[in-house]
């Protein structure tokens, strides 16, 4: 059987309840189909019954580091170290995934956590790591890598589906949100860059014809996607400042909403754990944050950054 009837396969298998089970046991969370080889857990009892596998067509690559380039003109020495260090870092991403089948959440966390401590960020991590907390029954650390997951992979299905039944779980408001918030949401940051990036030469190429050949079309064709860049452009800037480092969080052990920094003042609201938070300002362990209908303070140790 070759891969693509194996993929289709097990994701039959995992999508359909099967008959004698429980509600619960049938509203298991999805895990991505993609292009590795998944294996069903034996008599898993919980939800999250599979984990991304490492494939040739996935590898870790660092957040910070020298660039590729840089890696093949660096010195013998330096080719080496560079590459038995990925090399490693591979083999503790397997050794996670192990760990994970094998039912040791505790282990795969550790793995997966070394790995985002050595400069790695990547959905697959993220995601793994949020089934690994929803199987030990961390739902709002398991929220928050869902929802960093998402932010790599915003389109992915079976991430926005496992962040629906996390949500379910620890009864969360229902998210509110515009058109404006959807269109930024769907695209991931890098994919913002990338088309205003080729709108930007797809103009310049349209100037240019318009100049060598006088044709009005290239001109036209060049105004059209100028309005285009523009609004690509300002919805980069949006999606930046959206994004912004620190920004969000999620309330990882709930707790008193504080009219101030300081348990003294009054309590103005309770934080139900896994609930999303907007973060303004911080000030001696608390932080200013907003929820829906309501903002004020909440200490820091509480959250968790996405």
């Amino acid at each position: 059987m070759d891969l693509k009837k194996r993929l289709s396969a097990s994701a039959t298998a995992h999508l359909r309840p099967q008959p004698g089970r429980s509600q619960f046991f049938q509203k298991s969370i999805r895990t991505v189909p993609f292009l590795f080889p998944l294996r069903p857990q034996p008599n898993a009892r919980s939800f999250a019954r599979k984990v991304l596998e490492p494939s040739p067509f996935f590898s870790l690559r660092p957040r910070r580091g020298p660039s590729q380039f840089c890696r093949r003109t660096a010195p013998f020495f330096l080719f080496f170290f560079v590459a038995f260090s990925s090399a490693d870092d591979f083999t503790v991403f397997k050794e996670a995934n192990k760990l994970y089948e094998s039912q040791n959440l505790h282990g795969a966390v550790s793995k997966y956590s070394a790995l985002l401590k050595d400069g790695y960020v990547n959905w697959q991590i993220f995601y793994n790591l949020g089934n690994s907390y929803f199987r030990l029954n961390d739902l709002p650390k398991a929220h928050l890598y869902y929802l960093k997951a998402q932010r790599q992979r915003p389109r992915a299905a079976d991430v926005k589906y496992n962040i629906e039944i996390t949500r379910k779980a620890l009864n969360l408001p229902d998210r509110q949100g515009g058109f404006l918030v959807s269109f930024i949401e769907f695209f991931s940051l890098k994919e913002f860059k990338i088309i205003v990036t080729v709108i930007f030469w797809m103009i310049m190429s349209g100037a240019t014809f318009y100049i060598i050949t006088k044709r009005e079309f290239f001109l036209w064709a060049a105004a059209f996607l100028f309005i285009i860049e523009l609004f690509f452009s300002v919805s980069l800037f949006a999606k930046t400042r959206y994004e912004e480092p620190g920004r969000w969080a999620v309330s990882l052990a709930g707790g008193n909403l504080m009219s101030g920094p300081g348990s003294g003042y009054k309590v103005i609201a309770q934080i139900p754990e896994g609930l999303k938070v907007e973060v303004f300002e911080r000030e001696d362990g608390w932080v200013f944050v907003s929820i829906p209908e309501n903002r004020g303070w909440l200490e820091e140790e509480n959250i968790g950054k996405i």
